[in-house]
């Protein structure tokens, strides 16, 4: 049996590169991961009006209490990421924890700011027909951006 021409080989890695390159990219906005990562890059932007997108709840005023109540959340959870943006606070998520049979997480991100302090607010995620979102409200009820505890170790 003769050994495959090196031509072949490059090939395949070619091959096998390209569809990596697909999966990741076509994955990237998938999961609860994502959708913290893109409430901060939003913030970070500041581009607020995105962060309906992946917030159950809008930043636009409604009349519903509850509505109401969302967007509030929504926008303080905002200041308190722009704070710790300002402060070039590095996040990182450090455990997720299933809620709710599947359908929710709650996700403890570390923010680390320069000199070495870190915060762990717990963020709640939930997934919903097409998506994961940010749900303010009881992101903000568990614990704000300005406190929390490292998650225990497993």
């Amino acid at each position: 049996m003769n050994p495959p021409k090196p031509i072949y080989s490059y090939l395949a890695a070619a091959a096998l590169a390209l569809v990596t390159i697909f999966t990741f990219y076509v994955f990237q906005n998938f999961g609860p991961q994502s959708a913290i990562r893109r409430f901060l890059m939003d913030v970070a932007s500041g581009h607020v009006a995105d962060l309906d997108q992946v917030s159950l709840y809008s930043t636009e005023p409604h009349n519903s209490p509850e509505e109401e109540e969302g967007r509030y959340a929504t926008m303080q959870l905002a200041q308190e990421v722009a704070s710790c943006v300002r402060r070039n606070a590095s996040y990182e998520i450090v455990s997720l924890k299933s809620l709710h049979g599947g359908h929710e997480v709650a996700a403890t991100v570390e923010f680390r700011f320069p000199n070495g302090y870190s915060i762990y607010p717990v963020w709640h995620v939930v997934q919903t027909q097409s998506d994961w979102r940010i749900d303010s409200v009881a992101t903000m009820g568990r614990s704000n951006v300005s406190g929390g505890e490292p998650p225990a170790d497993n």
